[in-house]
């Protein structure tokens, strides 16, 4: 497998006193959405910013591209793009303005701007001023500006914190566009869990600096010992009876609905097709696990 991202056993501290991160070894498939999840103070931050070159990694143990880093310093940021904390934006000019301002600074053409204003939904016409933007149209513009190099890798630490609803969404949508069409990696810091699970394929989770879990999301999601399975049925005093004979570990929610406990969603599939040969009449049936809880989880073992 190809890796855009590889760190290998990565350590960092700020001084003697207090370690941040501890062999750190991550694998971001290239073509992936990587998300990066960690309680606040985790090690998520530390770690962005010496993947995009702001600190220095002092024991060379990043790999890019499948080059180490270092001997890439500096045409290797080339290739990334990054919205790392709080965008800079110029807002007393208008989003066409603020990326020809940036596009001038690379050596980017000007002719690339109208292109990115339309990947990232923003009017080319438009002489609003950044300051009039919901916090939605700027995060878009600040991914538009990250864009500017056609990057290879996107970097970006919690790109929807503090987006409303309707601004999350278009993130998101933007975020998988970008992975599906143009075969963007992108490397996503967060601490909205349900986001991570709709857009990401592959998850990493640090705790006090340390991973204590890599993986694809179906890999993560087979983690919790404890699915519950909603189930909608006709009849189901007469089930709950029978399922509890069965030693199923079953839990009857307002006399309407059925809770059944599995070890793993792989016994799912067999349980369903036992009782629907023997009669159940199944009007819906719904997994009630949740990143958040599988994340916690994790972290309490």
């Amino acid at each position: 497998m190809s890796y855009t991202i590889e760190t290998k056993n990565l350590c960092f501290s700020f001084n003697s006193k207090q370690q941040i991160l501890k062999n750190i070894s991550l694998h971001v498939p290239k073509g992936s959405i990587f998300g990066f999840l960690g309680q606040n103070g985790a090690g998520k931050s530390t770690t962005m910013r010496l993947l995009a070159g702001l600190i220095y990694d002092g024991t060379d143990s990043i790999y890019l591209f499948e080059k180490k880093q270092k001997k890439q310093t500096p045409t290797v940021f080339k290739k990334i793009g990054c919205l790392i904390e709080i965008p800079i934006l110029y807002y007393h000019l208008s989003a066409y303005d603020n990326l020809k301002y940036f596009a001038k600074l690379q050596r980017i053409p000007k002719n690339k701007i109208p292109e990115i204003l339309e990947i990232v939904s923003l009017d080319i016409k438009s002489k609003k001023k950044v300051k009039n933007f919901s916090l939605g149209m700027k995060q878009r513009l600040a991914i538009g500006i990250a864009l500017l190099n056609d990057p290879e890798l996107l970097l970006l630490d919690e790109p929807v914190n503090g987006l409303d609803p309707a601004g999350i969404i278009e993130i998101r949508n933007l975020l998988i566009k970008l992975n599906k069409e143009k075969g963007i990696t992108i490397f996503i810091s967060s601490h909205m869990l349900d986001e991570v699970e709709k857009m990401c394929t592959h998850l990493g989770i640090i705790h006090h600096g340390e991973m204590v879990f890599q993986g694809t999301m179906g890999e993560f999601q087979l983690q919790n010992q404890n699915i519950q399975l909603h189930l909608e049925i006709e009849n189901p005093k007469k089930w709950f009876s029978i399922l509890e004979k069965e030693a199923i570990s079953i839990y009857l929610e307002n006399e309407k609905y059925l809770q059944c406990h599995f070890k793993s969603k792989t016994e799912i599939p067999d349980f369903i097709e036992k009782h629907t040969k023997n009669g159940m009449r199944i009007y819906q049936a719904k997994i009630q696990d949740s990143l958040e809880k599988n994340f916690m989880e994790i972290l309490q073992n």
